[in-house]
C-alpha cells in the first residue's frame, strides 16, 4: 500500500494505492495523512477500508491526474545529505565516511515547500 495525494495543488485528495494497482480515496473514511493520523496509527485503519464498504472509499483513476507529497503538514522531514558524488564535489566536500543525517522541524517548512517528484516548483513573483 502506498499513501498519496491525488489531484491539482490545494485540491489533493487523500489516497492509496493498493498492490494491486487500484487507487482508493480514503480522506472520507480516515481523514487527511497528518502528523495526527500518523499519531492514532492511521495506518491500520486503512489496512481494513475498502472500495464500497460504507460509502466513504471509492475507487479513483489516477492515471492522468496530478500526483502530490502524501504527507500534510509533516512535523519533521529526516534528510539524507551529500549522498551522490555529484553533489558532495559540487560542494567542495569529499565524500563522507558516513551519512550526513539532518532533520527540517516544522516551523521551518514553508506552504507549498514540498513538492512531489515531477512536479513543477512555483516561486512567488
Amino acid at each position: 500500500m502506498r499513501l498519496l495525494r491525488v489531484g491539482a495543488v490545494g485540491s489533493e485528495r487523500c489516497c492509496v494505492e493498493l498492490d494491486d494497482g487500484r487507487v482508493l480515496e480514503v480522506g472520507n473514511a480516515v481523514g487527511d495523512f497528518d502528523v495526527s493520523f500518523f499519531e492514532r496509527e492511521g495506518i491500520n485503519e486503512l489496512r481494513s477500508v475498502d472500495a464500497g464498504s460504507d460509502g466513504r472509499v471509492r475507487q479513483v483513476e489516477s492515471g492522468t491526474q496530478r500526483i502530490g507529497p502524501p504527507i500534510t503538514r509533516p512535523g519533521e522531514i529526516i534528510c539524507i545529505g551529500l549522498n551522490y558524488r555529484d553533489h558532495a564535489r559540487e560542494s567542495g566536500r569529499g565524500l563522507p565516511s558516513k551519512p550526513v543525517v539532518f532533520v527540517k522541524w516544522h516551523i521551518g517548512f514553508q506552504r507549498g515547500v514540498m513538492v512531489a517528484s515531477r512536479s513543477q516548483l512555483g516561486f512567488p513573483a
